[in-house]
C-alpha cells in the first residue's frame, strides 16, 4: 500500500535540483551511466510513479560540433515519473527520485509488479502499458483502454507468469491520441524480466549495458528564452535535434572485457534508427550501410532469444524495438565510436541525421568480431517454430493513409480507431495474418499480448481494390518479435499463437504519431470454444450449451446438459457466462429461485464453483444473472438482479464470493425487476453493468460502472467495496408506452464496423424486434471528426430520451424475428462470440422451449439468419447466455 501523501506540485523545485546534482556528478566523470534500477525483493516490486511536467538536466550537443562533449543543460518541456519505492530495492539506495530517463524496473518470472500510477500532468489523460509482457490485457493488468484523468490515480497489478520469457521489455503510456508526446517527453522506461539478455546461457558472463536511446529536439522557447523540448516533431528535418543515451550525449564507455552486451531500447517515437561501429573515427565517412562496419551479433530481440547468433553490421530499430547484441571492444588505448543514424519515415527516406552516440574505450587485446559468428544459443524460453502448425484463421491487415483532408488519417483496413474492424482470435489457436503496407513509408507493426513470427513469402498479394503488393523477399529473420518493420508498399506474412489470456487488446503501427492519428485496431481474444447457453423458464430444470462449427454454424446437438439446481427443480432459471475462477475458460452462472449456482467451464460444467442464496433463505424471488470483472482483479464477478419487484442489483467477487456492490437502478418508481448484462460497452476498459427495465416500467436501459480511479494522495480503490456505481448513460429502447419489459445482452455483433461490445435488446412483451445498439465514445468522436472533414461518414439513428452529456448509443442494427415460435409473447436475447464478431441468439421468452435462432450480419451488413438449434426438455420460455 503506498504511503498517503499530498499531490506533488507541478514545479517541483526540490526534485529539479536533485536531478541536477545527480546528473552533474556522473557527467563530470564523462562516464557512461545507466538509469536507476528498482528491483523486486521477496517476489514483489511496488512503486508509485507520478507522471508530471518537469524540467530536467540532460547533456546537450554543442551547436555545429557534434563530436564535442555534451553540455549539462536544464531543459524545459519534459514529462517524467517522480518515483517512490514502496517495496523493493533501488540501485542508488534511495527511496525516491525524479529524473530522466525513467527508472528501470526489474522483476523475475513469478513476481508481482504493483505500480500506483498518478496523473499529475494537469491537462492530459494517461495510462500505462507493459510492452512485451505476455500478460492479461484486462482489469488492472496491461489494460491500455483505461483513461486515467488528470488528478487521479490507478493501481496496476501485474502478476508476472512463472514461465514469462526473460528479457528486456519497457513500460510507457498508451492513452490513444497522447502516446507520442508522452513517450517523447520522457514517460517511458526499461522493464526487465529476469535478465536483459534473455538469460542466454552462452553470454551470461559478458557485461550488460542498458541503453535508453532518446531523441530530443531542443530550441529556445520564444516566451522564456530557455532551452525547451519542442513538440510536435517535424517530418522535414532533424534541425535542433540530437540523440542521447540515458540522458547523456556521447558519454565515455570504458569497456571492461573483450565482449559486452549492448541492450538498446529505441525511444524515438516515430523515426527509424540505425546503430553501428564505423571503421573510421572520421564522422564524414560514417554510413550505416557500409559493409566494413564492425560486426555485431544479435542474441535477442523484443525479449525473445535467438537460437543462434545473427551477424549484423548495423542494428535496425523502429520505435519501441529492443535489441541485445554482442559488441567487441577495441584494444587498450584505442577509441571507437558507437554511432547512430536517424531516418525520418517520410518522402524517399532520405532525410537522415548521424551523430556519435557513445565513445568506446578499449581494453586488453580487444575482442575478435568473428568470435561470435553463428554460435548456437540456449535460453529458458527457446524459439518455437509455428511454420508447421495448423492455422485456424487467416486475416488481412492493411495499413494506409489518407491526406485528402486537412487532418491526415492513418488507417487500418480503411478506417481509423476505433471504427475499424475488431479482430477476435480464439484462445490456443495459431493464426496467419497478411500485413499489407500501401504507403510509400514504412509502418512498424506491434501486436499486444504476444510476440509473432515472420513467415517467408513470394509473389504478390492483391487487395479487393485491385492493387497488388509484393511480399518482402528479404525478411531479416523469422524469429519471434513484437515490433516488425514493414517496408513501404510491400506485404509480409506473420503467424501468432494466442496462448494464455482472454480479453481486449490492440494492434497498431508503432510509429506513435501514426498510432495516435488512428492506425490502431482492437483485438479481443475469445474462448477456445465459445458456447451459446440456453436455460429453461418455469417448469424446466436442464440448461443446454451449444457450439459453432468451423463455418460459424450452430451445431444442433448440445455439448453439455446441466441441471444446476437438481433434476427435480421446476422453478426456471437464467444463465450467463464469465471466467469466474480465472482459468481462461468461461464458467456458467445460473440464477434460480432465490439461489445462484456457478459451474466450472473447464469441467464441462460438472464441478460446482459456488452455490449460495444471495438474499437469504427467506427470499423466494427469481434472479437474473450476468458476469464480468467489475473490480479489476481479473476474476469474473457474479452479478445478480431481482427478476420481479424492486429492481435491485448486487455483485459478488469471483475471487472469494464476498459481496462487493449493491445498487438500485431505475429510481424509486422502478418495478418489475431488471434484466442484466455485462461488457465493456463504452470502450473504457472497464466492465459495465447494463440494466434493462422489467415488466411494468418504461423500456429504459442504463449502463453502470466503476472507473476505480482515486484522487492523488488517497488510498487505492478497494476491490472488496466498490460503493455506488456511476451512471454512464441511459436511454429508452422503445416508446415509453411499451411496458412489457426488456431482455438484454452484449456482444461484438458486426465487429467489422469497429467499436466496442454492443448492447442488444428485445421486448419481452408482444414485439418481435431485436435492436443492436453501439455506444459512441470520446474516441469515436475523434474518428468521426476526422471522417466528417473528408465526408466519409454519416450519423446513425440515436436512442430516444438521451441523458445530456452522456455517451450516445445509436442503432447499429434492428430486425424482426420472422415466424419465431412464441415471438408474440416476446423474446429473450443472448450472444456468442465468433472469430469475426458475435452472433445474436434469440429464443421465445415465455413460450417454448422451442428453438434458439442465431443471427449475424451478411456480406452487406444486414442481419441474417445463420442457423438454429432445437431445445430438449421442459420449460415455458428460454433465457439465453453465451461466451
Amino acid at each position: 500500500m503506498p504511503r498517503t501523501r499530498p499531490a506533488l506540485s507541478k514545479t517541483r523545485p526540490r526534485l529539479r535540483i536533485h536531478a541536477i546534482e545527480r546528473l552533474e556528478a556522473r557527467i563530470n566523470r564523462s562516464a557512461f551511466a545507466e538509469p536507476v534500477m528498482l528491483s523486486s525483493v521477496a517476489g514483489t516490486l511496488e512503486v508509485t510513479l507520478d507522471a508530471h511536467r518537469s524540467s530536467q538536466v540532460i547533456e546537450v550537443a554543442q551547436p555545429g560540433n557534434p563530436m564535442a562533449p555534451g553540455v549539462p543543460t536544464l531543459v524545459d518541456g519534459f514529462m517524467t515519473y517522480a518515483w517512490t519505492l514502496e517495496r523493493g530495492s533501488s540501485s542508488d539506495g534511495k527511496a525516491s527520485g525524479d529524473g530522466y530517463p525513467s527508472p528501470t524496473l526489474k522483476v523475475n518470472p513469478g513476481d508481482t509488479l504493483i505500480i500506483h500510477l498518478e496523473n499529475d500532468l494537469g491537462d492530459q489523460p494517461t495510462n500505462l502499458h507493459t510492452h512485451g509482457l505476455d500478460i492479461s490485457p484486462s482489469g488492472n493488468s496491461d489494460n491500455v483502454l483505461l483513461d486515467v484523468p488528470p488528478g487521479m490515480s490507478n493501481t496496476y497489478t501485474y502478476q508476472i507468469p512463472a514461465d514469462e520469457a526473460p528479457g528486456m521489455d519497457w513500460y510507457h503510456p498508451h492513452r490513444h491520441e497522447h502516446v507520442e508526446e508522452q513517450v517523447y517527453r520522457g514517460l517511458a522506461g526499461v522493464l526487465i524480466i529476469g535478465q536483459a539478455d534473455s538469460e542466454i546461457q552462452q553470454v551470461q558472463d559478458l557485461p550488460t549495458r542498458i541503453m535508453d536511446v532518446q531523441l530530443q529536439r531542443i530550441e529556445a522557447d520564444p516566451a522564456t528564452g530557455r532551452p525547451t523540448l519542442q513538440f510536435p516533431l517535424p517530418v522535414t528535418d532533424f534541425a535542433h535535434s540530437q540523440y542521447t543515451v540515458n540522458g547523456q550525449y556521447m558519454p565515455d564507455l570504458q569497456m571492461t572485457g573483450p565482449y559486452e552486451k549492448f541492450a538498446t531500447l529505441s525511444l524515438d517515437p516515430h523515426d527509424l534508427t540505425r546503430t553501428y561501429i564505423p571503421p573510421s573515427n572520421d564522422p564524414s565517412t560514417w554510413n550505416f550501410s557500409d559493409p566494413a562496419n564492425q560486426a555485431a551479433y544479435y542474441v535477442a530481440q523484443d525479449s525473445n532469444a535467438f537460437p543462434r547468433t545473427v551477424l549484423k553490421t548495423r542494428a535496425a530499430q523502429a520505435p519501441g524495438k529492443r535489441i541485445v547484441e554482442i559488441d567487441s571492444a577495441p584494444a587498450d588505448g584505442v577509441t571507437k565510436y558507437f554511432a547512430i543514424t536517424g531516418i525520418i519515415p517520410a518522402g524517399n527516406l532520405d532525410r537522415m541525421y548521424t551523430q556519435p552516440l557513445i565513445r568506446l574505450h578499449g581494453t586488453g587485446q580487444g575482442g575478435d568480431p568473428q568470435r561470435w559468428n553463428d554460435v548456437a544459443l540456449t535460453s529458458p524460453s527457446p524459439f518455437v517454430d509455428l511454420s508447421d502448425m495448423p492455422v485456424a484463421q487467416e486475416r488481412y491487415v492493411v495499413f494506409s493513409s489518407d491526406f485528402s483532408s486537412s487532418t491526415p488519417r492513418f488507417l487500418v483496413n480503411g478506417e481509423t480507431f476505433p471504427n475499424n474492424p475488431v479482430f477476435q482470435p480464439q484462445l490456443g489457436t495459431v493464426e496467419e495474418w497478411t500485413i499489407v503496407n500501401k504507403d510509400p513509408v514504412p509502418h512498424p507493426l506491434h501486436i499486444h499480448m504476444h510476440a509473432f513470427q515472420a513467415m517467408p513469402g513470394s509473389g504478390t498479394v492483391t487487395l479487393p481494390d485491385g492493387s497488388s503488393y509484393p511480399y518482402d523477399p528479404a525478411l531479416p529473420h523469422p524469429y519471434d518479435q513484437d515490433v516488425f518493420y514493414i517496408e513501404p508498399q510491400s506485404a509480409v506474412r506473420i503467424r501468432i499463437k494466442w496462448d494464455d489470456y482472454l480479453g481486449e487488446a490492440v494492434l497498431h503501427c508503432h510509429n506513435l504519431e501514426h498510432e495516435d492519428m488512428g492506425m490502431m485496431s482492437l483485438l479481443n481474444v475469445i474462448p477456445a470454444q465459445p458456447l451459446a447457453a440456453a436455460a429453461p423458464g418455469p417448469g424446466g430444470s436442464t440448461a443446454q450449451f451449444f457450439r459453432l462449427d468451423a463455418n460459424g454454424q450452430p451445431v444442433g446437438s448440445a455439448v453439455a446438459s446441466v441441471a444446476p439446481f437438481g433434476p427435480n427443480y421446476r422453478g426456471g432459471m437464467t444463465v450467463a457466462m464469465a471466467d469466474v475462477n480465472r482459468d481462461g475458460v468461461p464458467d456458467a452462472i445460473f440464477g434460480g429461485i432465490g439461489r445462484v449456482v456457478v459451474r466450472d467451464g473447464a469441467s464441462n460444467f460438472t464441478r460446482t464453483l459456488a452455490d449460495f442464496r444471495p438474499r437469504g433463505r427467506a427470499f423466494r424471488g427469481a434472479l437474473n444473472v450476468a458476469g464480468g470483472d467489475l473490480n479489476g482483479d481479473l476474476y469474473g464477478d457474479i452479478i445478480i438482479a431481482n427478476a420481479q419487484g424492486k429492481p435491485a442489483v448486487r455483485a459478488y467477487s469471483g475471487r472469494d464470493g464476498a459481496a462487493i456492490a449493491e445498487f438500485s437502478p431505475l429510481g424509486r418508481g422502478g418495478r418489475g425487476g431488471v434484466s442484466v448484462a455485462a461488457a465493456d460497452v463504452d470502450g473504457s476498459g472497464r466492465i459495465r453493468i447494463v440494466t434493462a427495465a422489467g415488466a411494468g416500467s418504461a423500456p429504459r436501459v442504463q449502463v453502470w460502472g466503476w472507473d476505480l480511479f482515486t484522487p492523488i494522495g488517497r488510498p487505492p480503490a478497494d476491490p472488496s467495496r466498490l460503493g455506488a456505481p456511476r451512471l454512464v448513460t441511459e436511454f429508452l429502447a422503445g416508446p415509453k408506452s411499451a411496458r412489457g419489459g426488456l431482455s438484454v445482452a452484449a456482444g461484438y455483433y458486426d465487429a467489422a464496423s469497429g467499436g466496442f461490445p454492443r448492447i442488444i435488446t428485445a421486448s419481452r412483451g408482444s414485439d418481435s424486434t431485436v435492436t443492436v445498439w453501439k455506444m459512441d465514445t470520446h474516441m469515436d468522436a475523434m474518428a468521426m471528426a476526422m471522417a466528417d472533414d473528408s465526408g466519409a461518414m454519416s450519423a446513425a439513428p440515436m436512442a430516444t430520451d438521451m441523458a445530456a452529456g452522456m455517451p450516445q448509443p445509436r442503432v447499429l442494427a434492428r430486425f424482426r424475428v420472422p415466424g419465431h415460435p412464441g415471438s408474440r409473447k416476446g423474446l429473450a436475447v443472448g450472444s456468442i462470440n465468433t472469430p469475426t464478431g458475435s452472433l445474436v441468439t434469440v429464443a421465445p421468452d415465455a413460450k417454448g422451449p422451442g428453438m434458439v435462432q442465431f443471427f449475424g450480419p451478411d456480406s452487406a451488413g444486414m442481419p441474417s439468419l445463420v442457423g438454429n438449434v432445437r431445445l430438449d426438455g421442459r420449460g415455458r420460455g428460454v433465457r439465453l447466455g453465451g461466451s
